[in-house]
């Protein structure tokens, strides 16, 4: 089951790396791009038990819908998995019991 859903999701970060060469001054191509690295990240997170490659994943992502706002800053979609992914990013942390970083993502 994971092996099949890793190789759907790297498809998909294949094609959203495409898309942003094609069209790298869209939020649209941007957010693609969060989303694909997220949907690694959540798989590594709770198929495999594995916080710290999925919290680089999530950082990754994040980057990512940051520079969509930057691209559009009306982009409500950016600003909620910014904060979606701060959340994230918090839980890895405290699953790594690193409760000062949990913490500082969770209050952003």
């Amino acid at each position: 089951r994971f092996d099949r859903a890793l190789a759907h999701y790297e498809a998909y970060l294949r094609w959203s790396r495409r898309l942003e060469n094609v069209e790298p001054r869209n939020a649209r191509s941007a957010l693609e791009m969060g989303y694909a690295l997220s949907n690694i990240a959540i798989l590594r997170s709770d198929e495999q038990k594995d916080y710290a490659g999925a919290l680089k994943l999530f950082d990754r992502s994040l980057y990512w819908f940051e520079h969509a706002l930057k691209i559009d800053p009306t982009s409500q979609a950016a600003r909620e998995e910014i904060a979606e992914r701060h959340a994230w990013i918090a839980d890895m942390y405290f699953y790594l019991r690193d409760y000062p970083d949990a913490r500082r993502h969770r209050t952003r």
